[in-house]
């Protein structure tokens, strides 16, 4: 099996389109040159990728905003330069211009090209910038990743009835979701129904109540924070991931900056299966940093001159103090059932843990490194 990370795919015997290409025929066109662009600059070597635009190009050229270029644009193809160059002419984000210089008389000579931006390439262009400024970003990077490493089909996941059925028993049988219940059982109903950009109001300010009840019921802190203060602090005291935190925000801002009410019913799909991962990640980082406090307790006691808190400090980076595999953690259980194998190289000791959060219990054993 290989790599799919493009639009189309060659099987061998025909032309099959990816999930890349299924989600790319589905958006407008201003959103379907900046899904281009982002999936250019996940395959991107970098400024000196000769193939693919750099992320520093597109940085540079959105400050300076034009620049002298002394290749014709006819013969732009013919230098690995212009392989990316020309497709961002013919995207609409930058134009070129002839430069002239002084003759006899009236007559001129051309002496180059001027490529500046675009006022469509510098709305494109602000927006890319921010990689949290907009989900199409966030939509993007998952899809690639998936696509890389051959993970479930985001796309037809968020679209079986079965997986819907399994969010919903997730989701209103969970302490986390009090007071938003009918919300999210309203907007599963007008997922199921098609009908996309109704059930996007609905999820989006439930997904910030349920981001608040987990800040209040953990005492971080009060009711009158904003969406960002609390993510970046979740994420610091070990209940959300990074990766979970990133997708929030970004649907977060589209509702207070973009607005909702210009997507097309196509755009909204894509944006809803990514309030349902986002949704769904929540309750599953939730209960994974639960158990693994549960865990670090149990090893704490055991371990002198280790607490609960600088285990949860050392993880996920300091690999060398602990290190974490997780054996299981399913949606069939409602991630309530964990199972974590725990390496502590300077101890040199691995603990096996076992967490039933539905009955608040876990078991504990050790063995040696």
């Amino acid at each position: 099996m290989e790599s799919k990370n493009s639009l189309f795919h060659w099987n061998g015997e025909k032309w099959r389109v990816t999930n890349l290409g299924l989600a790319f025929i589905k958006l407008s066109s201003m959103q379907a040159v900046k899904f281009l662009i982002l999936l250019e600059l996940h395959q991107s070597g970098g400024k000196d990728d000769v193939w693919h635009v750099s992320r520093n190009y597109l940085e540079w050229i959105y400050t300076t905003k034009k620049y002298f270029f002394d290749y014709p644009p006819d013969e732009i193809p013919e230098i690995y330069l212009g392989k990316w160059l020309r497709r961002l002419i013919e995207m609409g984000i930058i134009e070129f211009e002839i430069a002239y210089e002084g003759g006899v008389g009236n007559f001129q000579y051309d002496v180059g090209y001027i490529i500046k931006v675009t006022k469509f390439g510098e709305v494109i262009l602000e927006i890319i910038l921010d990689s949290e400024s907009d989900p199409l970003s966030t939509f993007v990077e998952m899809l690639y990743r998936q696509e890389l490493n051959f993970s479930p089909d985001l796309l037809s996941y968020y679209s079986n009835s079965e997986t819907i059925e399994k969010l919903r028993g997730l989701f209103l049988n969970s302490e986390i979701v009090k007071g938003q219940g009918n919300e999210i059982k309203a907007g599963l109903k007008s997922f199921q129904d098609m009908n996309y950009i109704s059930s996007l109001k609905t999820f989006i300010p439930s997904i910030e109540g349920v981001v608040r009840n987990i800040y209040v019921d953990k005492s971080i802190g009060g009711t009158d924070k904003d969406l960002e203060p609390m993510l970046d602090q979740l994420q610091s005291n070990r209940w959300i991931t990074k990766e979970t935190r990133a997708l929030v925000i970004s649907l977060g801002r589209t509702k207070k900056v973009h607005g909702l009410e210009g997507l097309f019913e196509q755009e909204a799909q894509i944006y809803c299966r990514m309030t349902l991962k986002a949704l769904e990640d929540i309750h599953k980082n939730f209960y994974f940093f639960t158990a693994l406090r549960m865990c670090f307790k149990k090893i704490a006691e055991k371990e002198p001159h280790t607490t609960t808190g600088s285990l949860l400090s050392a993880y996920p980076k300091k690999r060398d103090e602990v290190h974490l595999q997780v054996k299981e953690h399913l949606l069939d259980t409602n991630y309530k059932k964990i199972e974590l194998l725990c390496t502590l190289p300077k101890h040199k000791k691995v603990y096996e843990c076992k967490a039933d959060l539905e009955k608040n219990n876990i078991e504990i054993s050790e063995s040696p490194l």
